[in-house]
């Protein structure tokens, strides 16, 4: 059913959450193919080629893991606003479900900064399979 996966990957641990539903999700189904794709506004991927950092070797090194476990993949790094590149990349590719990590944030922080997965997940017409962060345990006195 779910032959071309996108994973939407932002460098943080709580986005790599998705990885291991990708996984099983890709090898269940049988995929032909799991896009990985990095989205980054454009002064901070200028800022990044400047100091010598490339955001595609973080990719290549997911990319990897997958492939080993008998996964096809393929990397995409884009610029701009990740909400908007990851939609507008599922909807002119043949993307079948879009699988990523929620980080969580509730309340006035959610409000404020705003929310890239709810932003996909309200914006798609390609399914979206949202993984909730864990909640943070309780800090012991």
């Amino acid at each position: 059913m779910y032959k071309n996966i996108l994973l939407p990957l932002d460098g943080s641990e709580i986005s790599e959450r998705a990885i291991p539903h990708v996984e099983t999700l890709a090898l269940g189904c049988e995929a032909k193919k799991v896009t990985i794709i990095h989205v980054v506004e454009q002064e901070r991927y200028e800022g990044m080629l400047a100091s010598g950092k490339r955001p595609g070797v973080y990719l290549q090194r997911t990319a990897k893991r997958l492939e080993a476990k008998g996964i096809p993949t393929n990397i995409k790094v884009m610029t701009g606003d990740p909400s908007e590149a990851i939609v507008s990349f599922a909807e002119n590719n043949p993307i079948d479900i879009i699988v990523m990590a929620s980080h969580g944030r509730s309340g006035v922080t959610r409000w404020a900064v705003g929310s890239v997965a709810d932003k996909v997940f309200l914006a798609s017409t390609v399914p979206v399979l949202m993984v909730k962060a864990p909640k943070k345990p309780a800090k012991k006195k």
